[in-house]
């Protein structure tokens, strides 16, 4: 197994490439979440689709952060 130490060595883009092989290796039922987080999360998902308008686009939210 390579340890810590060894893959941080790693260029960024191997390193990103692996932290997204390993979350996609998760399946979505054992992520743990606050059952409040995810009751929020289905609301605002109703809303948004009750009412498409409130949401942003990628690039709406990208010029809000900026």
């Amino acid at each position: 197994m390579t340890s810590t130490a060894e893959l941080v060595k790693l260029p960024v883009a191997e390193r990103l490439a692996l932290i997204d092989e390993l979350w996609s290796s998760i399946p979505g039922s054992d992520l743990p979440i606050d059952p409040r987080l995810a009751n929020e999360a289905r609301a605002r998902l109703r809303e948004l689709k009750a009412n498409p308008a409130l949401g942003l686009s990628y690039d709406e939210l990208k010029a809000r952060l900026v």
